[in-house]
């Protein structure tokens, strides 16, 4: 397709399609696009997907934004299933709507995804992994959310992300950038888990209320010493772990309330001495790392 055009329904085939130029509009109410194959939006093309919500303009086919733009006229436009990846300076504008996709991909630090006021989900389903380079901005009302079994992987500078990462099932790994989760607040959940790796200094809250998948931890330093200098808020029974060869400094205040937190696994944590520990619950060890506290203690 070329040109500006307005299309009301692709019906079922396999067959992929392609905006080659122009504004192209995916209209209709509920009528679903049921083709199968793989959309792609070529450079300096625009795809403006308006169905009525919930109904699919995008199949499991995916899509593939190469340069182009992709813009969200009404909420859950994309096959919850689906792939979305963006090339070169590819735009994915949520557009404050809401939308669910099974995985986001990247490898260009120069493609984005927008999101506004609005609330993406990346599905993850099937162990599906989503690795994503680029850049990613909201307001403070937005949210970047994970629910499926895959692992998520993160970084982009993000300084213009003001919203909540929201980790409920799956693994959110972070790197590239002391920037990559922005100013938002991370939420690490039931079976949620949050990866950071590289050298990295985060500034940003966490709350956790989680074990992590296998038992990994609700965070989790994967490789290099990383520096969380952000309040850890401990909502739930949840373990931190360091893995062999790691280090974790933890700087800012940990509040415990009454819950446990585990600190632990096979490489080395700090308790920084810019943090307090204000604790009613447990603080046990577990694994053949050293815990190392330099800040005070309240309990």
């Amino acid at each position: 397709m070329s040109g500006n055009q307005t299309v009301y329904r692709v019906t079922t085939g396999t067959g992929a399609v392609t905006i080659e130029s122009g504004t192209v509009n995916y209209n209709g109410t509920t009528n679903a696009n049921t083709y199968t194959g793989l959309t792609t939006v070529a450079s300096g093309a625009t795809l403006n997907l308006n169905k009525t919500a919930g109904t699919d303009a995008i199949g499991s086919g995916g899509l593939q934004v190469n340069s182009g733009t992709v813009t969200l006229s009404a909420n859950n436009q994309i096959n919850d299933n689906a792939t979305v990846a963006l090339g070169g300076t590819g735009t994915f504008n949520v557009n404050g709507k809401t939308e669910t996709v099974g995985a986001i991909n990247s490898t260009s630090s120069s493609s984005s995804i927008s999101l506004g006021a609005g609330s993406l989900t990346i599905s993850g389903p099937n162990n599906a992994n989503s690795t994503f380079a680029g850049s990613l901005s909201g307001t403070s009302a937005s949210s970047l959310n994970l629910t499926g079994t895959g692992a998520t992987y993160l970084s982009g500078n993000n300084s213009s992300f003001a919203g909540s990462a929201n980790v409920s099932s799956g693994t959110l790994n972070v790197s590239g950038s002391n920037n990559v989760l922005g100013t938002s607040t991370v939420n690490v959940t039931s079976s949620g888990n949050l990866q950071v790796q590289g050298g990295l200094t985060l500034a940003n809250t966490v709350n956790i209320a989680s074990t992590g998948p296998n038992g990994n931890g609700a965070i989790q330093n994967v490789a290099g010493t990383n520096t969380l200098t952000g309040n850890i808020n401990v909502t739930g029974t949840s373990p931190i772990n360091s893995d062999t060869g790691g280090t974790l400094n933890l700087n800012g205040t940990i509040a415990l309330g009454a819950n446990a937190l585990t600190i632990g696994g096979h490489g080395n944590s700090t308790r920084g001495d810019a943090g307090q520990l204000g604790a009613t619950g447990p603080l046990p060890m577990d694994g053949s790392g050293t815990l190392t506290i330099k800040g005070p203690i309240a309990f």
